[in-house]
């Protein structure tokens, strides 16, 4: 997420197996975000920017992009 200083990325240090189902919790509360991949231990991040709110102008996909929506 970008809050107006770049964007922060979190990233589990687990890889995923493919073929397999995921369960991913991705939470924000204003600047702080915290990433939990198939309940292992959580990943935060913190934005620096002054921004505390997110607002998209499109939707938002994860893990998967409908075709349609494919540029």
């Amino acid at each position: 997420y970008n809050l107006g200083s770049g964007p922060v990325i979190l990233k589990s240090p687990h890889r995923l197996q493919q073929g397999k189902f995921h369960r991913l919790v991705a939470k924000r509360y204003l600047r702080d975000g915290v990433l939990t991949l198939d309940g292992q231990e959580d990943v935060a991040g913190h934005s620096e920017g002054t921004l505390k709110s997110l607002d998209l102008a499109d939707n938002m996909f994860l893990g998967y992009i409908p075709s349609e929506n494919k540029g």
